[in-house]
């Protein structure tokens, strides 16, 4: 399937910066790391990374703990 459909979004020019050496240092592209999210995102039918305000815990492992597990 061609790639026919663009997605356009407003950053920091520094976050770009960042964000293109940061891609770069892993080999890819900005656009194919956004890609890359967009597929993680649809094979799992949610966002690959948490999503929320931040709780209190008690000192024991937290949920984030676990759902960091997922990506590793």
């Amino acid at each position: 399937m061609g790639k026919d459909s663009t997605i356009y979004i407003r950053i920091e020019e520094g976050e770009k910066r960042e964000f293109e050496s940061l891609t770069a240092s892993l080999g890819m592209t900005p656009s194919g790391a956004v890609r890359l999210f967009i597929k993680k995102a649809l094979a799992m039918k949610a966002i690959p990374f948490r999503v929320g305000l931040p709780e209190e815990r008690d000192g024991g492992a937290s949920e984030d703990d676990d759902y960091e597990s997922l990506f590793r």
